[in-house]
């Protein structure tokens, strides 16, 4: 049951002193808000035992945690809160409030920020904010947040920015201290880029993060082409450079008939190179590939030769030859007999013989719809072995041997040109295999010198380099 339906039970019950197993939802509530009803509620309670059930905390679920905690408990009453699932915390949800609603909801907001799982930063301002929002409001957001701490949160995402939207005031971004995120071991850009805003590196909160975030092992994002704002400042003060570890650039599920070393190459070549040239002092930079097959099934050539004889023939219709539709029959029986008497063998002896035409057209009809039947799966066959053919003639049907990948593509970046192993050797760095695990291959861009297993292969050990 949820915690706010027991307001009629507990409103007068003045000798109530226990309540476990209610949850707090934070649906929108029609009608009523909880916060009044809570305001005329006469019991005081010295422990309450709840769930908080949400997927993500709302203004809805914090006004109704905070009423509840509010008239429900007494003074230094014991509150012990579970969660049954993962649930997340956007911040710009506290953009929400007013500067004097937020401050008297600070407890409860710093009691959910505790319990959250996941997080995510606001990137930006909304140019139409809440009509609650002032400046004043950013203040007192700032000092809010300053005494917020996330201790179960490990993955961090940073919300889209639109055009037109402006950047966090700084006193909000020197909120954002280590003890904020302590856990916090992923940043992700990624879940704002797909949904259509943009993360730029130099942005202030993304610097933000880097810098301020004790235990920052990964940054997921997508690839974009064009500048990156910020980029010089990022590498000049050296927030970011000097403690990246590992690149893992992830190609997974790439389409079969995109699956070409040369496009595949050309693709990943850039890529790699300007992240090279972005952070000269990267230690690591791992590939990973994934295939996915577009087809379920490929037809064999004894398959394929089920055809019919005549497989340009046109789309037979729904109609009987007659012209006449089967599920018409019943109409046209009544009006066969027209102008007869029922019981006259004229009549009789016409009705039989129409019934006889029509199953006649019937058994017609379902052999033309069996045939349509048929060239639907001749039609998906032949289909199936022109892809079959293409793909031996164009591609592999299993993943392309590492030294036609590497060795025989010529690439382009700026104005550079050359083997995509060669551009990297004038860098300073060598490719070497790794263990596929799920993949179908992974390679290793590292800086030569670095000590190379016994088993592990390097990409020139598959060719000789010119």
């Amino acid at each position: 049951m949820e915690l706010r339906d027991l307001q009629p039970v507990v409103q007068n019950r003045t000798t109530l002193k226990r309540l476990k197993g209610p949850k707090v939802t934070g649906l929108r509530y029609w009608g009523v808000f909880p916060e009044t009803q809570a305001a005329s509620t006469s019991c005081k309670l010295e422990e309450l035992t709840a769930e908080i059930d949400i997927k993500e905390v709302t203004f809805c679920c914090i006004k109704e945690l905070h009423s509840i905690r509010q008239y429900w408990l007494a003074p230094g009453a014991r509150e012990d809160y579970t969660t049954t699932r993962s649930f997340s915390f956007p911040m710009r949800k506290l953009f929400n409030f007013s500067a004097s609603d937020l401050w008297d909801r600070a407890t409860t907001v710093k009691l959910l920020a505790s319990l959250a799982t996941e997080a995510s930063i606001p990137s930006g301002l909304d140019p139409f904010p809440s009509p609650t929002y002032s400046y004043s409001s950013a203040l007192t957001l700032s000092t809010v947040v300053s005494g917020l701490t996330f201790p179960r949160v490990t993955r961090l995402s940073v919300d889209r920015t639109r055009e037109g939207w402006s950047p966090l005031p700084d006193a909000l971004l020197e909120s954002f201290r280590g003890s904020l995120f302590p856990r916090v071991t992923c940043l992700d850009l990624s879940q704002a880029q797909r949904a259509g805003g943009t993360i730029m590196i130099g942005q202030g909160v993304v610097q933000v993060a880097f810098s301020r975030l004790p235990k920052l092992q990964t940054v997921t994002f997508l690839p974009e082409r064009g500048d990156q704002e910020g980029a010089d400042e990022m590498q000049t003060e050296g927030r970011v450079v000097d403690r990246i570890s590992q690149v893992s650039l992830r190609v997974a599920d790439v389409p079969l008939e995109h699956y070409a070393e040369q496009a595949y190459v050309h693709e990943l070549a850039p890529v790699c190179l300007s992240a090279l040239d972005a952070f000269p002092r990267l230690p690591s930079l791992v590939l990973e590939c994934r295939v996915e097959e577009r087809l379920d099934h490929i037809y064999t050539d004894d398959e394929c030769a089920t055809e019919l004889s005549d497989s340009d023939a046109s789309m037979p219709s729904c109609a009987s030859s007659s012209g006449h539709h089967p599920d018409d029959l019943d109409d046209e029986m009544e009006d066969a007999g027209d102008g007869m008497h029922p019981d006259s063998d004229a009549a009789r002896a016409h009705m039989t013989a129409f019934i006889e035409e029509e199953i006649a057209n019937r058994h017609v009809w379902a052999a033309e719809r069996q045939r349509f039947d048929r060239e639907a799966v001749w039609r998906e066959r032949r289909r199936a072995r022109q892809e079959r053919e293409m793909r031996q003639a164009h591609t592999w049907a299993d993943p392309p041997p590492l030294d036609h990948v590497i060795e025989s593509v010529w690439v382009t970046y700026g104005e550079e040109r050359g083997q995509f192993y060669a551009l990297l050797r004038n860098r300073g760095y060598e490719m070497v295999e790794l263990s596929q695990l799920e993949f179908d291959y992974r390679l290793e861009i590292r800086p030569v010198g670095v000590h190379v297993p016994p088993r592990q292969r390097r990409i020139t050990d598959y060719f000789r380099p010119e």
